[in-house]
């Protein structure tokens, strides 16, 4: 895109299959090449390549993302040309120094160590793991983890350059006061010094679509925050329901006025902030509805979530549909504002192979988005119930799996482990429900009319179970039979005072206290209704 304001000139080469090329077992050297290549060259030290870029007044940096790795600069006008010939050296003529990548590798792990203290960061590794399943790369992070950077060695690094950098996995993208001609005579060099060589992008098996939601609930210490991730796996960009279907989430959770937003912060004032998306990729991506909560309002905070997705789906009102479009064809006047906005374009229509009008063909989508064709849609792309909910973790989905396994073993419903909730009975979801908090490894278990609405042996086998725990347990309860089986202490509150505390058997052979509190005596001490014995 040629734009003679300012000048300014910025440019991208990016280069197709970055962390696809990455294996398990050596995950991370995609991402490391990107910093080592940019210690020096065969030519230069990485102190006098610093200060040629610098004189040039240029700046040039070098990223590694899930399917490509790019190298940006931004420069004048006239040092465009000497700036492309330091990219030509830096690409074609790595100096390879065993010093700085053992120095950068180090950093390396040493940023991944710090990460696991980021309840963030590991929610977003535990939901990208199980949105993509063990045999997808991209289930792994592009960083690498700690366990495979520490055996990569400067080799791995120059198999990964010989094997991937190449000429015809590369597309250039520039913006600024520059035609195309100069562009192309200014690359000419570049173009004849690189050797192209037959790559394929690998392609991995994505995992089979849900059938029901699943729960990844796991304790950080300290936490101050809940981090709440919930989605699953979508569609690509490339999909022809890809942008009509982010229109249609504009109003759930993709601006600040969405509703999850207004709910969580606004009314409840339990975020900063919540969204939701759909991920745009070359590949299946997931949809995310996301959000960090204040820790006492986790489990209101995920019901929210699932409400408001579940009501998002019965469709939305006329005057809701008109403020997304007018907020999005008014926001659209800012795609062409600045050179970063206009390669944002740029990046756009040569990844996905989109046409130069599409930001007008987008418009008229959004123009003629009907209620029918909306909430079609969201039938179709928002289903709470085939969705993975990721809670404030820190454990790796084996160790979630062992501690859900055992969870479930303990309360007798490992059975249970893969059926739906809406074919659980009323005791099997209250089992259900004592595993899941099980689960966390507890050291008390609070408890509110665990009995209620539970049939006669439903309820006489909770009993038994929670008999078998040897956690404290606090039951706030009117199932006063429960509470002998149970509690040796009772606490007995009318009129939000405490009025009694000590022994159960004793409290409840005080039948003037159980009068004033509006108790009856449990049936089993009461005495038999015939004989009054």
């Amino acid at each position: 895109i040629e734009n003679n304001e300012l000048p300014l000139v910025e440019f991208t080469l990016v280069l197709d299959g970055g962390h696809q090329f990455d294996t398990p077992e050596k995950n991370g050297v995609a991402n490391l090449i990107s910093a080592v290549m940019f210690e020096g060259t065969n030519n230069k030290t990485p102190e006098e390549l610093e200060e040629e870029i610098d004189l040039l007044g240029s700046r040039i940096w070098m990223t590694t993302h899930s399917h490509h790795i790019n190298i940006n600069s931004n420069t004048l006008k006239r040092n465009f040309r000497p700036t492309i010939e330091i990219v030509k050296e830096i690409l074609l003529e790595p100096r390879w120094d065993n010093e700085e990548f053992n120095r950068l590798k180090t950093k390396a792990i040493n940023d991944l160590k710090r990460n696991k203290s980021y309840p963030n960061y590991v929610a977003n590794q535990i939901f990208t793991e199980n949105i993509y399943g063990p045999q997808n790369i991209n289930s792994l992070p592009v960083t690498g983890s700690v366990e495979t950077l520490q055996h990569l060695v400067i080799d791995d690094l120059k198999d990964f350059y010989n094997s991937y950098f190449t000429p015809n996995l590369c597309r250039f993208l520039i913006v600024g006061n520059i035609s195309k001609e100069e562009t192309l005579e200014a690359l000419e060099s570049l173009t004849k010094s690189w050797s192209s060589k037959v790559v394929d992008i690998p392609v991995y098996p994505f995992p089979e679509d849900r059938k029901n939601n699943a729960l990844y609930f796991i304790d950080f210490p300290d936490a101050k925050q809940s981090v709440i991730s919930i989605g699953y796996l979508g569609m690509s960009r490339e999909d022809p329901d890809f942008f009509p279907t982010t229109v249609m989430n504009y109003k759930l959770g993709g601006s600040f006025s969405g509703n999850l937003n207004l709910i969580l912060r606004e009314e409840k004032g339990y975020t900063y902030g919540a969204r939701s998306y759909f991920t745009d990729s070359r590949i299946r991506a997931p949809f995310v509805a996301s959000s960090s909560v204040r820790t006492n309002a986790t489990y209101e905070s995920v019901q929210i979530f699932k409400e408001e997705m579940e009501k998002y789906r019965e469709g939305i009102s006329a005057e809701d549909l008109e403020f997304t479009k007018n907020s999005l064809i008014k926001s659209n006047a800012r795609e062409l504002e600045t050179l970063g906005s206009k390669m944002q374009i740029l990046k756009m229509m040569s990844a996905y192979a989109l046409e130069v009008t599409y930001l007008k063909a987008e418009e008229d989508i959004i123009r003629n988005m009907t209620q029918e064709q909306h909430k079609e849609l969201a039938q179709k792309y928002i289903n709470p119930d085939k969705m993975i909910y990721v809670l404030n973790l820190g454990l790796t989905p084996r160790d979630v799996d062992a501690r859900v396994t055992n969870a479930l073993s303990i309360v007798g419903a490992g059975h249970l482990k893969n059926r739906p909730p809406y074919k659980l009975s009323g005791g099997e979801k209250r089992a259900v429900s004592i595993a899941t908090v099980l689960s966390m490894s507890p050291d008390i278990l609070v408890m509110d009319e665990p009995t209620s609405n539970l049939d006669p042996k439903a309820r006489r086998q909770l009993i038994e179970l929670l008999k078998t725990f040897k956690h404290t347990k606090i039951i706030a309860t009117h199932d006063l039979d429960m509470v002998i089986d149970l509690c040796e202490r009772t606490i007995v509150m009318h009129n939000g005072r405490v009025t009694a505390d000590g022994p159960t058997t004793e409290i409840f052979q005080n039948d003037a206290l159980l009068e004033e509190s509006h108790l009856e005596k449990p049936l089993r001490i009461q005495g038999c209704p015939v004989c009054c014995k």
